[in-house]
Parts: structure tokens; C-alpha cells; sequence
């Protein structure tokens, strides 16, 4: 699976503490918090390898309609867990 920016859906503060770790490990990071769990009660999570803020960046959302329209595919929680395993 070839790492691009992409979007998850998080159903619960658990999976989104879960999914964090594992972009963590993937080598993401927050623009303000660093590796530190954070935004947990946010649904919408995007990930970009570049942005304007820099390299690997991990971004939260709270409206559906605009995960809804954002450009990036969609990936699952699973998806990205089993990547980090790899690791």
C-alpha cells in the first residue's frame, strides 16, 4: 500500500487513541502536540506526507460534510494499524 495523504473516520476516542499510535509509529505527528495522543473526541482525522505547516502532518475534524467532500481516499483504522505492524 503506497502512503499518500488520506483521511480516517474514527467512531470512538479509543479507536482515535489507537489510530494516533499507529500514525505515530508510521512517523506522523501533530503540528502542535507532536506524538502526543490529542483531539480524541474528533471523528474526522486527515493525513498529509506535505502541507503548508510541513512534512507528515496529522489534521482534525469536526464536520462530515467537509470529510465528506475533502479529495484524499479514505482509509480505515485497520488499514492503517496493520501498516504500522509492518514496521
Amino acid at each position: 500500500m503506497e502512503i499518500t495523504n488520506f483521511k480516517i473516520r474514527v467512531n470512538t476516542p479509543e479507536e482515535s487513541k489507537r489510530v494516533q499510535k499507529a500514525l505515530f509509529k508510521l512517523g506522523y505527528h501533530w503540528y502542535c502536540d507532536g506524538k502526543t495522543v490529542s483531539h480524541t473526541n474528533s471523528p474526522f482525522l486527515y493525513i498529509e506526507q506535505k502541507s503548508d505547516l510541513g512534512k507528515n502532518r496529522i489534521f482534525y475534524g469536526n464536520k462530515e460534510n467537509i470529510f465528506n467532500k475533502y479529495p484524499y481516499p479514505e482509509w480505515s483504522v485497520k488499514e492503517v494499524e496493520k501498516l504500522a505492524e509492518s514496521i
